[in-house]
């Protein structure tokens, strides 16, 4: 009876096993590692980097990277980025929120996508540190990536991307990541015209989307850097950013602004002169 009630068990289990995810059965030594490890890259800079510190910020460099006057030269950049950030938003460096009166980027060569610390998870750590790749070739987002650290309070993934391409663009950052220097409203239009209307209507959704694709990513960019080019011009960047802070990025628009987010997205669409 034994017997037979253990080979029931075991046929029972490899029967479970046999229909569980993958991602539920795989050790996590099958899992593949991690493109990017955040802290390791702080470790290895802060033990073999050069460090260059500057009034607003901290810069961590791979040794051999950048020559001396490359990096006299991008620091200016960066402070400068800083203040003109702080001066356009009307929201200073949190100070209090970091424990820390600047903000760190470490650098190194590589092909990588430059982010701030923990990514899109940025708003659970308190860590002024960005990660910067395509300096030497000048395409680093270091601007990009300061309005992240500056306005770490956000809910809705598309306002806080749409915000960062915005002021990349606007406030003179590196031609960078994700149209390059060429103007946002001609990528918008272009992809909107190519039937991605899957991904237009994840904009003004609260929350954090998921990407199966990089071209979607890419697209989903495009669309919020148009769209927050356009809505923050309308309603001006005081009412804005009340609407990035808030908890429910949807509900907020309608009690800041009056309209709907669909509303507002079609008045874009028409100043872009697409039908959808």
């Amino acid at each position: 009876m034994l017997k037979r009630l253990l080979l029931v068990s075991f046929v029972v289990l490899l029967y479970l096993i046999a229909f569980m995810p993958p991602t539920l059965v795989q050790s996590s030594q099958a899992r593949p590692k991690k493109f990017f490890d955040d802290d390791s890259v702080i470790r290895s800079l802060k033990k073999n980097g050069i460090k260059y510190t500057t009034k607003r910020s901290v810069l961590w460099i791979e040794k051999g990277y950048l020559a001396d006057d490359e990096i006299e030269k991008f620091s200016s950049l960066i402070d400068r980025g800083i203040i003109r950030v702080e001066k356009y938003l009307g929201v200073p460096f949190d100070k209090e929120r970091y424990k820390d009166d600047k903000i760190h980027y470490f650098i190194k060569s590589g092909r990588f996508a430059s982010h701030v610390y923990a990514g899109y998870n940025q708003r659970k750590f308190r860590k002024p540190i960005v990660f910067l790749s395509f300096v030497k070739e000048k395409r680093a987002p270091h601007l990009h990536e300061t309005v992240h650290i500056v306005t770490w309070d956000f809910r809705s993934l598309w306002i806080r991307e749409g915000l960062a391409i915005y002021l990349n663009n606007k406030l003179g950052g590196y031609p960078a990541f994700p149209n390059f220097g060429r103007d946002i409203d001609d990528c918008a239009k272009e992809y909107l015209n190519r039937n991605f209307k899957y991904v237009f209507r994840l904009i003004g959704k609260n929350g954090i989307p998921q990407f199966s694709k990089a071209l979607e990513r890419r697209v989903f960019y495009y669309f919020c850097g148009s769209f927050v080019k356009f809505f923050e011009g309308e309603i001006g960047i005081e009412k804005f950013m009340q609407i990035y802070k808030a908890k429910n990025t949807k509900k907020a628009i309608v009690e800041v602004t009056g309209k709907k987010v669909e509303e507002w997205k079609k008045a874009w669409l028409d100043t872009l002169n697409v039908q959808l």
